[in-house]
């Protein structure tokens, strides 16, 4: 009885510690064995046959990429990283008894060997930037599987970094959380949750790259890991930072100012700059739910015009489709849209449709031909629908592992979800949009692309689905925080191939890192109140501070 408590025991402090507590009870990687170099990383070893590698990818730019008890494998590939083809920085490689000391021109990383910790030094003053606080962990005994999403999908992953007297931690994106998240814990796993207030956590986001500054230098660390993730920033130990994630690597970049504008510039070096947006895009732009039909749109912009107030570009909301089919129009609604944003566009105002990645599930008979051509005018609801007929003939939707169509329930009822990890059925999806571009519509807006399922927000109802993710085959643990990066990626390279000489402007609900390279992004379906007002003040600071 006295074993079985203390079990028990084990296991309630390990729930706590996925929640942010503690993670001090994980299996810590092995001392170093031995290692290996080559053009411009090292390859540690470990005891216990686990790999540590250390890529140097510029003089203030340094990758620490971890397995655990098995060898690093040799696919490495992430939807969040735009550039690859980084010049070798100078450096050179020193060992001690104690240590392996790599260092270029700004950064010294100094690999502990026993146990294995990983320090960075400024490489001019020595001066210690960031250290580890324990070795880097995992739980290799399987007692955190009862607090995952998916146990299936991943062993637990962890880093854990000692903490300066006056250190403070600005980042992670959209946050509902003051600017400095010292003494704060959060989860990333992009969540549908309206109406949220602060300290609702997590929402509809996820960007992994924090800050950290004290007695004036800055340093980045980005935990580019698509699992359901973690962060700790002292809140469980005073003297501890904590970052892990429910499967996956543990693999990070660690980046050196000392400047915070340079750690920035370095950050969207790697996960892409932000494409220079339409004129227009940077006016006043309305929207509500929801203007319907098209003489009220018509209205509204007279009114403000009428009023002398500003206005460039107007939404429409989900009932400007025919019963919430994306990519058509409701002819009652919405009569002749061409003729509505060419009247629009006489008055300087631009039109951008909402877009969610729901589409109706919609089966016809086995004997119909499916259709194959783009054809974007109204159909009637006991018809066919255009989108769901080629996206099942091509194979383009989501499945369980069963080999069945996932089918949830969105603002359409009954729905499919296009695997965007495949590229055939990303440039299908941008080529889809011909149904708003030929009609003047400017840009578009992405929604419920966490995915919202109305059926359960948590993502359960999805944890058996299946995603293409370069041959991988891997499932939604791995695959939910970054299906909104790869639909905004599908719609922005679309709208480039429909308008060459236009820039394209999306914007964007849910997110992963480097969602800069495609889109915009607005806080969510937060309340019309001063509360939430100010609520958005530093999320708007620290998603300017992400990409």
């Amino acid at each position: 009885m006295k074993r079985f408590s203390v079990i028990l025991l084990c296991l309630f402090g390990l729930s706590l510690a996925v929640r942010g507590q503690d993670i001090t009870t994980l299996e810590k990687i092995g001392a170093v064995s031995g290692f290996t170099k080559s053009e411009n990383t090292v390859v540690i070893n470990c005891r216990d046959n686990s790999q540590v590698q250390v890529t140097l990818l510029a003089p203030d730019l340094v990758r620490i990429r971890a397995s655990f008890a098995k060898p690093l494998p040799a696919k490495d590939h992430s939807w969040a990283i735009a550039k690859t083809d980084w010049p070798t920085p100078r450096w050179s490689l020193a060992e001690t008894p104690d240590s392996i000391v790599i260092r270029t021109d700004e950064i010294e990383t100094v690999v502990h060997r026993s146990p294995l910790l990983i320090e960075f030094r400024d490489a001019k003053t020595h001066t210690v930037i960031n250290v580890d606080e324990q070795p880097m962990a995992y739980d290799a005994r399987g007692l955190l599987t009862g607090m995952m999403f998916d146990p299936s999908a991943g062993t637990f992953v962890a880093a854990a970094k000692k903490v300066g007297f006056d250190e403070h931690f600005y980042g992670l994106g959209e946050k509902t959380a003051r600017l400095d998240k010292r003494r704060s814990s959060f989860v990333n796993w992009n969540s549908d949750t309206p109406g949220y207030g602060e300290g609702k956590d997590p929402i509809y986001q996820t960007v992994p790259f924090y800050t950290g500054v004290q007695n004036g230098l800055a340093y980045g660390i980005f935990f580019d890991n698509s699992y359901r993730s973690y962060f700790d920033f002292a809140k469980s130990s005073q003297q501890r930072v904590w970052f892990g994630a429910e499967g996956g690597e543990l693999n990070y970049y660690f980046f050196y100012g000392p400047s915070l504008k340079k750690i920035l510039n370095r950050y969207a070096d790697l996960t892409g700059h932000m494409p220079l947006p339409p004129l227009w895009a940077l006016g006043n732009q309305q929207s509500r739910w929801s203007y319907y039909p098209d003489t009220m749109v018509e209205e509204v912009v007279r009114e403000y015009r009428k009023r002398d107030l500003p206005l460039d570009v107007l939404h429409l909301d989900i009932d400007y489709m025919q019963n919430y089919r994306v990519f058509t129009w409701d002819r009652n609604r919405f009569a002749n849209p061409r003729r509505l944003s060419d009247n629009l566009a006489k008055q300087g105002v631009k039109l951008i449709t909402i877009v969610d990645p729901g589409v109706k599930y919609q089966p016809v008979a086995k004997s119909a031909a499916v259709v194959t051509s783009i054809t974007p005018e109204l159909e009637p609801q006991e018809q066919r629908y255009y989108v769901f007929d080629q996206g099942v003939q091509k194979n383009y939707f989501q499945k369980r592992k069963s080999g069945e169509l996932f089918v949830p329930k969105v603002w359409p009822g009954e729905s499919v979800f296009v695997d965007f990890t495949l590229p055939d059925a990303r440039e299908w999806w941008g080529g889809l949009h011909r149904a708003y571009t030929d009609n003047g519509v400017a840009g578009i807006w992405n929604d419920m692309n966490e995915p919202s399922d109305f059926v359960d927000q948590t993502g359960k109802n999805q944890i058996d689905v299946v995603s293409y993710d370069e041959g991988e085959n891997s499932t939604h643990a791995k695959n939910r925080n970054v299906f909104a990066l790869l639909m905004a990626r599908a719609t922005y390279e679309g709208l480039e191939r429909l308008r060459p000489n236009q820039r394209p402007y999306v914007i964007t609900r849910a997110a992963y890192a480097g969602i800069q390279r495609y889109s915009t992004m607005w806080t969510g379906d937060t309340n019309s109140t001063w509360e939430a007002l100010a609520l958005n003040i530093p999320m708007f600071t620290t998603l300017g501070m992400s990409g």
